[in-house]
Parts: structure tokens; C-alpha cells; sequence
């Protein structure tokens, strides 16, 4: 037998009787193999491995209506409440004298104060009837030119009388007449105001800056301004846009507001339609501190101003 016959019956003897699992095995020994070399000529060639490398499937992203951001709550801006011994009065009348005072207070024992400007608010004499044993202001009043009347407690009792001077301030005496038609909140009850057009009782406890103009009465209530009018309906309308609020003045069908405002560092200075209240003109007074007592005023012109800490301001 020659030894290609004796090969070739040896190679068939083998198939015989190796089992498949070696058979299996060495496809995937020799698989391996060639995954490695492919793998070690991929890695000494960076190109040709990206060539070589399978894309990964995009995954498209849905397309829609974005989710609204929410908008940033806006902070919540609070005053100290002020003492009503604290609450301060304006009147400038037709010569443009001023006149402005402190409350004071019965109860408390706090002496009130009251002033006089010829000049604009530059110097102001103090013209208090301290001499008449007034205990608490409740409102200053025009007369006439450079003359002016007071709403005062004047007693033990605290009992309201009004005071008018003909002397520029220099002596008072009472006049009992003062208080008809008189605009004040009374100091034993404030909740029931005192004005020629008849408003309804105040919307809480401790009312301040009244105001009467024409058929519309304002004041504030817990740093809320307020308005009411026959026009409107029975009750107050509470202004919450313009909370917290110092002061507020009623004049000619329009509403002027001094307040806090996030938008201003100082005081900020509100106008709207007493009628309305929808759309307010707002202007920033940066020196004058929000949290001090403050007083608005018009002066029979219209022409508004702001008593403000120790600042007198005219818009």
C-alpha cells in the first residue's frame, strides 16, 4: 500500500470517530482566532476599525409641544403695621401753604404735632395748640388762604372739637361748625367714618388715609387700599394690586397709591382710575423708605405730594 493510500485511510478513520463537540469546538477555537486578529488590526489602525464598526441605530426623538416653564413666583412683600399715633396728615391749600401733622394719641399718651410750610416744605414752624391741652389729631382741614382748620381731642375724654386759626397757626379756637361737612375718622371709633358723602363703616379694626373726593371715599385697611362710591355698590372695593400699601389718596376720579413694590427699592408711587382700578401708571421714588409713615395730598390745582419720612415730595 503506498503512503498516500495509508493518509488517506488514516484522515477517514479519524472523521470516524472524533465525537462533534471536538469537532464543534475547534470551529469555535478557530473563530475566536479570527476575531482577535481582526480585533489587534483594528486596533493598530483606528480607520479602519470606525470603517468596519457597525452604526448604532439613531433613536428619533418625538417632536411636540414643549412643557411651559413655570414662571417664578413673585415674593410676598410685607410692612410693619404702624401705631395710628403714628398716622400722619397733609393739606396744602390754595396759596400753597402747607400744613401737616402727627396723630398722637389719647389712650397712649403720645403729644400729637402740627406744622406749617410757607416755603414748599424747606422750614416748618410748629404750630401746635399745645396751650388748648389737644390730645390727638384727627384730620387738618383747608379754610382759606393760609389758614387752616384742625379735628382734635382737647379733654380727658378725648372729645372731638374742631379748631380753626386766622393767625397762621399762631392761636386757635374752637368753632364747632368745623366738623360739618368735615372728612376725619373719629377717635373714639374709627371704624365709623366721618364724611359728607355718607361712606359705610370702615372694612376692619383700625382704618387710615381717609379720603373724600367727589362722590369716591379711599382708605386703607391692613396696608390694602379701598375705594367706595354710591356708583359701585354698597360695600368697599378692596384694590389687592397695590398691597402693601402707606398711603392713599382719592382726588378728581383718581386713585394715588404709595407703596412697596419688588420693582422699586424705595417707595413706589401708584395712579388708576378710582372708577376702575385696572391699569396702573407707577413711578419709583428711590429715597424714601417704604416702611416709614407717609401721607398723600392734593392741593385744590390737583397737584399731588408726599410726605414721606422727613422728605416732602410734589409730582
Amino acid at each position: 500500500m503506498s503512503p498516500r493510500t495509508r493518509s488517506q485511510k488514516a484522515r477517514a478513520r479519524y472523521r470516524l470517530t472524533t465525537p462533534g463537540w471536538a469537532i464543534a469546538g475547534l470551529v469555535a477555537l478557530a473563530a475566536g482566532t479570527v476575531a482577535l486578529t481582526v480585533a489587534a488590526v483594528a486596533h493598530g489602525n483606528p480607520d479602519e476599525a470606525d470603517a468596519a464598526s457597525p452604526v448604532p441605530a439613531t433613536t428619533a426623538t418625538p417632536t411636540g409641544t414643549p412643557s411651559p416653564t413655570a414662571s417664578p413666583t413673585p415674593p410676598t412683600l410685607t410692612l410693619a403695621p404702624l401705631a395710628r399715633a403714628d398716622e400722619r396728615f397733609l393739606m396744602i391749600d390754595a396759596s400753597g401753604t402747607a400744613w401737616r401733622g402727627v396723630a398722637g394719641s389719647c389712650a397712649a399718651g403720645t403729644a400729637p404735632q402740627v406744622e406749617r410750610s410757607a416755603d414748599g416744605g424747606s422750614t416748618w414752624a410748629d404750630v401746635t395748640p399745645a396751650y388748648l391741652g389737644i390730645r390727638q389729631i384727627a384730620g387738618i382741614l383747608p379754610l382759606t388762604a393760609g389758614e387752616a382748620q384742625l379735628v382734635a381731642a382737647t379733654d380727658a375724654a378725648c372729645t372731638t372739637l374742631g379748631l380753626r386759626t386766622y393767625t397762621q397757626g399762631v392761636f386757635w379756637e374752637p368753632y364747632p361748625e368745623v366738623l360739618t361737612g368735615a372728612t376725619y375718622l373719629p377717635i373714639a371709633d374709627p371704624v365709623a367714618l366721618v364724611t359728607p358723602i355718607g361712606a359705610p363703616p370702615a372694612p376692619c379694626a383700625e382704618p387710615t388715609s381717609l379720603s373724600v373726593s367727589g362722590s369716591y371715599a379711599a382708605l386703607l385697611c391692613d396696608q390694602q387700599p379701598y375705594v367706595w362710591s354710591a356708583e359701585l355698590g354698597e360695600s368697599w372695593a378692596g384694590v389687592a394690586a397695590a398691597s402693601p400699601a402707606r398711603a392713599v389718596l382719592v382726588s378728581n376720579d383718581t386713585l394715588t397709591i404709595a407703596r412697596a413694590s419688588a420693582e422699586c427699592s424705595g417707595l413706589a408711587i401708584s395712579s388708576t382710575a378710582a372708577s376702575d382700578r385696572s391699569t396702573f401708571t407707577t413711578s419709583c421714588q428711590p429715597d424714601l423708605d417704604a416702611s416709614a409713615p407717609a401721607v398723600l395730598a392734593a392741593d385744590p390745582r390737583g397737584v399731588v405730594s408726599l410726605w414721606s419720612g422727613d422728605t416732602l415730595v410734589t409730582f
